[in-house]
């Protein structure tokens, strides 16, 4: 019965308030999963290229190639924030 209540109480505006805020932490935890998901796509089609043309050293695996696609990433935000 309370909340009903208080339901009735709080403004359009504050309800509309609330739905954008829970839209944004949704949306930003997508814009994070798909990050970290098109990451690995990318570091395995790169592993795949090196092997297929026989450019990757002997001695290495994929695990050699993330550390190379994370001094990349690295590499670029250090970029776009020395450019702001």
């Amino acid at each position: 019965m309370e909340f009903e209540n208080f339901r009735d109480k709080i403004s359009d505006s504050a309800r509309k308030s609330f739905y954008f805020r829970q839209k944004e932490k949704g949306e930003k935890f997508g814009k994070v999963i798909g990050y970290i998901i098109m990451y690995f796509v990318f570091t395995t089609i790169l592993y795949f290229v090196f092997v297929f043309l026989k450019k990757l050293p002997e001695n290495w695996n994929y695990f050699h190639i993330i550390l190379v696609t994370i001094f990349i990433t690295l590499l670029g935000s250090l970029l776009k924030l020395l450019l702001r």
